[in-house]
């Protein structure tokens, strides 16, 4: 398995690098300036990472109006997007990636499975991310926290519980 190091500097003109495909710089070039860079390997979901961005992209032109369900759902914003972006690009490595959908209230909705387990994040754009896991009729977890381009980590451990 081949990776790179995304903390590592960039090639300078003229540098030799084999094996360096463009989707992967572009890959490299998303996560320049996170404040903690991860290695990432070549040969991970990079596709399926490109596949969730643009999805996003799709989801918040589809439903930037109200309305967008014709059942009085609220717009989901540029920010939301963004936020759902930024989480998407800050998901430790080892963790499954999320399916996701809008949601009626303005947010975008990520969603892990794992058997009959669910957790669940929502990200509206205002800095403030909702999580709930079902883990039984007696076992739940759920609550908001503060989100400014850090995962919190209680989200991170009930992401990793469905993983």
């Amino acid at each position: 398995m081949s990776g790179f190091c995304v903390e590592c500097e960039p090639l300078s003109i003229g540098d030799v690098s084999f094996g360096v495909t463009d989707v992967a710089m572009k890959f490299l070039n998303c996560f320049q300036g996170d404040v903690k860079s991860h290695t990432r390997s070549v040969t991970a979901p990079i596709r399926k990472i490109e596949d969730i961005l643009s999805e996003l992209i799709e989801i918040q032109e589809e439903c930037s109006d109200d309305n967008w369900d014709d059942e009085g759902a609220v717009a989901i914003s540029i920010s939301a997007m963004f936020e759902a972006m930024q989480f998407i690009r800050l998901l430790p490595v080892h963790l499954k990636l999320p399916d996701i959908a809008p949601s009626a209230n303005g947010a975008i909705n990520f969603e892990w499975r794992k058997d009959d387990f669910i957790c669940n994040v929502e990200l509206s754009g205002i800095n403030e991310i909702v999580y709930s896991a079902y883990f039984s009729k007696v076992n739940r977890d759920y609550g908001m926290k503060p989100y400014f381009g850090k995962i919190p980590n209680k989200v991170i451990e009930l992401i990793e519980s469905m993983s």
